[in-house]
């Protein structure tokens, strides 16, 4: 019995190292599903995996599969997700999707999962690059007026998931935006935030300064400097 158990207990043991074998990375797991139970998040979801690994080519033919397939899963709905392939569709070339994949990541918010706000100066003035690359002037308008309004959300959730999904994108934007719009302070912010996170401290440095000096962020100030808090 004891030889017959531990034969067992080995079979048990060897299935399940092949399991994970097979199953270690996501890309087969999502290509199986995708066989038996079709669905735009999880083709979505299999592009971004594909993305992950290199293959850049399987990621932009799963994003076309995406848009056939059914809609059937709610994290699709999510901003990090949707912003995830609002890039993907920008490095294919393809800015309309791009700008409309911006779009409802910033409307998703805030929710259950993400509390924050992401409708901020910058994701504004981002999707009207995307409009304009993408030849939508009136569009891209609409969201330079948005930017207008908007306000910096304190969590920075839109500018910090954008510097680490898309760093190219983000710092390219953000010194173009420095150049043509040297007073903004916001961006002079979050570009020295970016530069800072892939290790470029020095310039760093210098953009937190000007965006300091130009008076974001915005320290709060104790009451006695104003002179007492009933005055």
């Amino acid at each position: 019995l004891g030889a017959l158990a531990a034969a067992a207990a080995a079979a048990l043991l060897a299935g399940a190292r092949q399991h994970v074998r097979v199953f270690r990375d996501a890309i087969p797991l999502y290509e199986q599903t995708l066989r038996h139970h079709p669905s735009d998040a999880f083709y979505y979801r299999l592009a971004i995996e594909y993305a992950d690994a290199g293959r850049t080519s399987s990621a932009f033919h799963a994003l076309e599969l995406a848009e056939r397939a059914p809609y059937r899963v709610f994290f699709g709905n999510l901003f990090g997700f949707q912003m995830r392939l609002s890039d993907l569709h920008r490095r294919k070339g393809d800015f309309a999707q791009a700008a409309a994949f911006l779009a409802r990541a910033i409307e998703a918010t805030p929710n259950a999962l993400e509390p924050a706000s992401t409708a901020t100066p910058l994701a504004y003035r981002y999707l009207a690059s995307l409009w304009e690359e993408a030849g939508d002037s009136a569009r891209a308008a609409a969201a330079r007026a948005a930017a207008e309004s908007a306000r910096p959300d304190p969590s920075h959730y839109f500018e910090s998931n954008w510097l680490v999904m898309a760093p190219d994108a983000a710092l390219g934007f953000l010194e173009r935006r420095v150049r043509e719009a040297p007073s903004d302070a916001v961006a002079w912010y979050y570009l020295g935030r970016g530069l800072h996170l892939y290790d470029q401290d020095a310039r760093a440095a210098e953009c937190l300064r000007r965006a300091e000096q130009l008076g974001f962020p915005v320290r709060a100030r104790a009451p006695e400097a104003e002179g007492g808090a009933g005055r």
